[in-house]
């Protein structure tokens, strides 16, 4: 499913063709090719050629396009849900599934 090794120029899902700027705790990358993984946030399986990473952390585990832009969303706006609670930084421990 995924290229485990991480040389330079790739991550654990596949060879890099772009790195766009770090925004908040992720950094995405585009992929030279569609690339399959598990999203470590939504633990959805993806196709796709854009993952993201924690820049903090080696590139072992991809959050999906979806779940980079809605942490993306929620940091900028500090998004309430509707429970009172603040969404912002709700990365910090990158799983949000059980």
């Amino acid at each position: 499913m995924s290229n485990n090794t991480n040389t330079a120029g790739s991550t654990s899902v596949g060879q890099i063709e772009k790195e766009f700027a770090p925004k908040g705790s992720l950094q995405l990358y585009s992929h030279q090719s569609v690339q399959e993984f598990v999203c470590s946030m939504c633990r959805k399986e993806k196709k796709s050629k854009l993952a993201a990473f924690l820049t903090n952390k080696p590139p072992t585990d991809p959050v999906c396009n979806g779940c980079y832009g809605t942490q993306n969303v929620m940091k900028s706006t500090g998004s309430d849900d509707g429970d009172g609670e603040k969404k912002k930084g709700a990365i910090s421990g990158v799983s949000s599934a059980p």
